[in-house]
Parts: structure tokens; sequence; C-alpha cells
């Protein structure tokens, strides 16, 4: 009986769980190999480098899959500088967007670790693309 009464109980709290749930979705750590081919643009900087990338940065990452390895073609970190200002918007015309490639996945989250040749990013599951 006791058994059941704390079932009860437990149940009880379960919408306030879904609800906490649906607030803070989970995020999916994905890892992407960083080579030489790679285009990396943090703010105005279009010749960045992976030691540009800092954890917390929010970034849009368009890759493919090269035998179940993530490979990152293009790297952009979004949002607002370090300074605390939102990002300068380009001129029209005056920077080029990238062109996706037939086959190219995207993804955007937030770097949650930065290696010598990986990025890891913490991705909410429905923003990978394909």
């Amino acid at each position: 009986m006791r058994k059941l009464t704390a079932l009860i109980a437990a149940a009880a709290f379960l919408p306030m769980i879904a609800a906490q749930a649906k607030d803070k979705p989970v995020l999916v750590s994905t890892t992407f190999t960083v080579d030489a081919n790679t285009k990396i643009r943090v703010g105005d900087n279009k010749a960045a480098t992976l030691a540009d990338i800092k954890t917390a940065d929010k970034v849009h990452i368009a890759y493919h899959d090269n035998a179940g390895t993530h490979v990152a073609d293009h790297v952009a970190v979004n949002g607002e500088k370090k300074t605390g200002k939102p990002a300068e918007k380009p001129a029209d015309g005056e920077q080029k967007k990238h062109e996706p490639k037939l086959g190219e996945l995207h993804a955007a989250g937030v770097v949650t670790a930065v290696g010598a040749t990986t990025v890891t990013v913490g991705v909410h599951p429905e923003h990978e693309k394909k």
C-alpha cells in the first residue's frame, strides 16, 4: 500500500517535471571536426581560427558527414561580442552569405568545448537540419 501511495504522490509531480523539461530542452552534445578547408567567422573577423571560438559562444555550423564524422565546412559565431554590444550587421552586398552545398547539414547551438581540431556544441535536436 505504501508503494501505491508513493507512486500516486510521484505522479502528481509529473506535469511539473514535464513543464520544466519543456522550458529547458535537452541538448545533444555534438563534436565537429575542423580541418584546413573549414571557414570560420567570428564577428567581423572572416579569417578567424578555432582559437578565436570560446566556450559559451553561440554558433551556426554547416557540416557534412564523412564516414560517421561531422566535418565542419563553415562555423559562424553569432550573437553578442564580448563587449556586450550586439554584433554589427554587414552592409548590403558587403559579405557574401555561405552558399549551401548538396548534402550539407546545419546545426546551431552553444559551444561547450574547443579542442585543437574540434569544437563541441550543445545542439537542440530540432535545430539540427538536413
